[in-house]
């Protein structure tokens, strides 16, 4: 677990952690310099929790990435699972997790569904999979090629929805400072193991203003993430998918050339997007001699409509 300033949320996410029917090793936290009641709250619930928690206070802010990438490196057990402060576990959660990857040593994550609630507790009537349009009902369906092309369309891991495999670490680390945590570690599961999931929501997922990351910063009504429709959004991920290329390289795993050639046409069409022309009629040529790219690079009819509408500031579209 990750903590930041978290008190308003943070005793209803650690009490559901006690709550579980398959109760964790351990709880290892990394505050990361809470400056309100995080600690003491941290500290009182060790005093009485039925299992050991280690609470790390970071001399200096790391924020998200780094932190969660320390954590990550200090726990002990075997299965790893993410936590963020705000959210609240079903008491099924790590029980139905750890018995994907016990069943299977092929296996290296697995991650579940989540219902979206708000700040005051209040169902919104989403779930992670209708946001991020995960589309599949058996994990039989979902082998490890699957994996990497839906991945290569868009995310669809939420760090505090996964569990892996502490033997992963050695692929996971160091995250480069333009990824975020669980995209990063999402890839590194598909591409050297494999990611499977559960198909049922194992916790409650809040959306509020207060987040760092997550849903809460994006307009969910909308469906489509607010890093995505602005050049910048394109540069930062051309940026993510060279760091992957570079890994990839560096240590190349099963199926070396199609997942490079994979990866590099992700990176080829970012950067076609982001030099899309400003007049109207060339800009729609584009678009639609594209239609192939958009299928497998992107979330298909909404990137497209996004990139003929949505002007960039620099006269040319964004998604």
């Amino acid at each position: 677990m990750c903590t930041f300033n978290g008190e308003r949320f943070l005793r209803q996410q650690l009490e559901s952690i006690a709550g579980q029917e398959r109760l964790p090793d351990e709880l290892v936290v990394c505050d990361d310099g809470s400056r309100d009641t995080s600690l003491e709250i941290l500290q009182e619930f060790a005093s009485r929790a039925r299992f050991p928690v280690r609470i790390i206070r970071n001399e200096k802010n790391l924020g998200s990435t780094k932190n969660f990438e320390k954590v990550i490196s200090l726990c002990d057990g075997d299965l790893i699972a993410l936590c963020d402060q705000d959210d609240v576990w079903r008491p099924q959660k790590l029980l139905h997790l750890a018995q994907v990857l016990e069943a299977d040593e092929s296996v290296g994550g697995a991650f579940s569904d989540a219902t979206l609630i708000d700040a005051d507790e209040k169902q919104i009537g989403k779930r992670l999979w209708e946001i991020h349009k995960f589309g599949f009902a058996r994990a039989s369906d979902f082998d490890r090629m699957t994996a990497i092309r839906l991945l290569l369309k868009h995310d669809v891991v939420t760090g505090a929805t996964l569990m892996f495999r502490a033997s992963m670490r050695t692929f996971l680390t160091a995250i480069p400072d333009c990824w975020i945590h669980d995209g990063w570690i999402a890839w590194m599961i598909a591409l050297y193991s494999r990611l499977t999931f559960v198909n049922e929501p194992l916790l409650e997922y809040r959306v509020h203003a207060a987040q760092q990351l997550g849903v809460g910063h994006f307009n969910w009504q909308r469906e489509s993430r607010q890093s995505d429709v602005d050049q910048n959004g394109f540069k930062r991920m051309v940026d993510q998918f060279e760091e992957l290329r570079k890994r990839w390289t560096a240590r190349p795993g099963d199926d070396f050339e199609e997942c490079l050639g994979l990866i590099e046409k992700k990176i080829s069409f970012l950067r076609r997007r982001s030099l899309l022309p400003g007049n109207p009629v060339r800009r729609a040529l584009e678009v639609f001699s594209s239609l192939h790219s958009y299928q497998h690079y992107a979330r298909g009819l909404s990137s497209m409509r996004g990139d003929l509408f949505l002007p960039s500031p620099s006269g040319g579209q964004k998604n």
